[in-house]
């Protein structure tokens, strides 16, 4: 099961989605929404239903709003079509929401029922702007380059992400890929990865108590020893100094359960 550092967000359009998280399951259809806080592992199977599947998900990465549609591919897998990223000075605003409705959610659903769908509305409200704000300029999802980033970013805790694992799954060579990226970006995509998977690592060490070891994995490193020493070599900190440095201290979810709207 993976797990991401920051919150995601669900919209059911069309068929099933199973998700499954330590100790619990949710079924979500048509017409729901299912927030996942940030450090929960979480899998998914996807299925059609009296419509195909079909949803939206909106996740963050690396100061981006990512939103792309999903349908479903052999196996019972998403697919993600329609990749689109998005910049914005509200994308903290967009994360604190999600963060704040889990802990209103889990503290007392039922009592904090209005605050919470006022919080979601703020979300979506907040979305839709953003999506329709010329400004914004969304990456084409035809472009190879732009596809490529985001499968950086999807598949961070895959300690075999490589050159040649995006080539195989973009349709092209190593070579064609390495070129191209170079080209448009001016960073090698080696250097994009590993430069990727530290910032990821800072991020979830401010704002996650997830141990090291947890932190190493989700970042695509399958050995925490290793992980500290190329961590050091980047910050000039251990993992652990650098989460208790009070400077890089931020606010902490302790929630770890999946919401169902």
């Amino acid at each position: 099961m993976n797990y991401h550092f920051e919150p995601e967000l669900f919209l059911q359009l069309g068929g099933v989605t199973e998700f499954t998280f330590p100790g619990q399951q949710i079924t979500l259809r048509a017409g729901e929404v299912c927030i996942v806080p940030k450090g929960l592992p979480h899998g998914e199977v996807v299925r059609s239903d009296s419509e195909p599947f079909e949803n939206v998900v909106v996740s963050f990465y690396n100061g981006a709003v990512d939103l792309h549609v999903a349908h479903e591919q052999n196996g019972g897998a998403p697919r993600a079509d329609d990749v689109q990223f998005y910049t914005t000075d509200l994308l903290r605003d967009l994360v604190s929401y999600l963060d704040r409705i889990a802990e209103f959610h889990h503290s007392n659903a039922r009592e904090n029922g209005r605050v919470i769908k006022g919080l979601l509305l703020a979300e979506f409200s907040l979305l839709q702007n953003l999506v329709q704000a010329r400004e914004s300029r969304p990456a084409a999802t035809h472009d190879i380059v732009a596809h490529c980033k985001w499968l950086i970013q999807h598949n961070l805790q895959e300690d075999d992400l490589c050159v040649e694992s995006l080539a195989n799954e973009l349709g092209c060579t190593p070579n064609h890929l390495s070129k191209l990226f170079h080209q448009k970006v001016g960073e090698r995509i080696v250097e994009r990865i590993n430069r990727m998977r530290i910032e990821s690592a800072m991020d979830a060490l401010r704002s996650t108590r997830l141990p090291i070891k947890a932190v190493a994995v989700g970042c695509g490193y399958s050995d925490a020893n290793y992980f500290s020493r190329v961590f050091r070599q980047s910050t000039g900190m251990s993992p652990q100094q650098f989460r208790n440095c009070p400077l890089k201290r931020a606010p902490v979810a302790e929630s770890l359960r999946a919401i169902a709207l």
